[in-house]
């Protein structure tokens, strides 16, 4: 809520939900991001609910007033697209948002296709509201 504008990209928009993903999908860097996720929260989302109730963008979507860019790569192995089409879901008709989603793109995927660089110029270039 104190930020100008939001750029994400790949995001996990759904902490808790994330962290169920990563445990059913064990392996690599999944296995190392649970982890980080369990040490940063105080425990599972069992052992902290309120923690991760907290900071679940998902369940806080009425906040996101800002412009806000979402982009995720539909073959993202490290983060599921799905994590970005529900917070879309949510944002969807809001005149600040704006979604872009990159068919068979990977993680790093909206560094390069999002068009990330022409969104920040308009946000950065556009009038202030009345």
């Amino acid at each position: 809520e104190d930020v100008a504008a939001v750029a994400a990209l790949c995001p996990a928009s759904d902490i808790e939900a994330y962290h169920r993903w990563c445990a059913a999908n064990p392996g690599g860097v999944v296995d190392e991001i649970r982890a980080a996720i369990e040490q940063a929260y105080g425990g599972t989302p069992s052992e902290a609910p309120e923690r991760y109730a907290s900071h679940r963008a998902i369940l806080r979507a009425d906040c996101l007033k800002m412009p806000l860019l979402l982009a995720h790569g539909t073959a993202d192995p490290t983060i599921p697209v799905e994590q970005s089409r529900a917070l879309a879901r949510k944002l969807c008709g809001s005149s600040h948002f704006t979604y872009r989603e990159i068919p068979s793109g990977a993680h790093d995927a909206p560094l390069q296709q999002a068009g990330l660089l022409d969104w920040l110029d308009g946000v950065l270039n556009s009038p202030e509201p009345a």
